[in-house]
């Protein structure tokens, strides 16, 4: 049976409430982020709530939400044709995180690429909001930190790293 009323499932709404305060005003940029993170959220929220089968759509949020902030990154610095080419990108990059399942690598590892990548794009291209990013990298490891001993605490933690990177890129 479903445990949909446990505190690890339930701070699981922390993704969605932060990405509709964030990015409600965003136009569409904003609604696609609104989008990833629900899909996060109802992912990570039934994996949780003690359906198995959900795992993959828990990890594949988490893929979802920081592969499209990626390409947020590169678009609102570059316009729409490095935007094409970085979808390109994208593309690849996920089916090579995807494949990396068969290579026998820990999903931390992956996440950790892909974050590294996202914020060291983010830093480059959007250096004058340094201070939100840096922010953001220093609630992420806080998050890491107690993620072992609080998973609740980690999920509000890492919206929360997740709402000041977009405030950082996209100020």
């Amino acid at each position: 049976m479903a445990k949909w009323l446990t505190w690890d499932t339930q701070t699981n709404w922390a993704y969605l409430l932060v990405a509709i305060f964030m990015a409600h005003n965003d136009g569409p940029t904003g609604y696609v982020f609104i989008a990833t993170m629900a899909f996060l959220t109802v992912g990570s929220a039934g994996y949780h709530a003690g359906l198995p089968k959900w795992n993959h759509l828990d990890v594949m949020g988490t893929y979802v939400v920081g592969l499209y902030l990626w390409l947020v990154v590169i678009h609102l610095a570059s316009g729409w044709w490095v935007s094409l080419v970085s979808a390109a990108g994208l593309a690849v990059g996920g089916a090579y995180l995807l494949r990396m399942k068969q290579l026998d690598v820990r999903m931390e590892v992956k996440v950790g690429a892909l974050f590294g990548v996202l914020y060291a794009t983010a830093f480059m291209f959007h250096s004058a909001e340094w201070r939100m990013l840096l922010a953001s990298v220093a609630v992420m490891v806080v998050a890491l930190l107690v993620r072992k001993y609080n998973h609740g605490a980690w999920h509000l933690l890492s919206a929360a790293g997740l709402g000041l990177l977009w405030i950082g890129v996209t100020a």
